[in-house]
């Protein structure tokens, strides 16, 4: 479950 977070994470900060 933490590495799903990482990639949401990982999303957000591609679209920044």
């Amino acid at each position: 479950m933490e590495r799903q977070l990482s990639v949401s994470s990982n999303v957000e900060d591609d679209r920044l």
